[in-house]
């Protein structure tokens, strides 16, 4: 049987709840995204929710005959 290459997709979910105060909820996002992209606000291992692999999502998976 000949060998075949696939693009395999494996996406990682992570998540992390975030307290922080602030008058609306708009202002509460923009405080938060500031921290994150300032990477005070950095996920790691323990934040770890799922893992799915699943076919690449370009709609070509196969790639060739190896």
């Amino acid at each position: 049987m000949m060998q075949m290459e696939w693009n395999i997709e494996v996406e990682e979910t992570l998540c992390r709840k975030v307290t922080v105060e602030a008058e609306t909820l708009a202002e509460a996002l923009e405080k938060v995204n500031r921290e994150y992209k300032a990477e005070r606000v950095v996920l790691d291992w323990s934040d770890f929710i799922c893992v799915e692999i699943k076919p690449a999502a370009n709609g070509s998976s196969k790639i060739s005959p190896k």
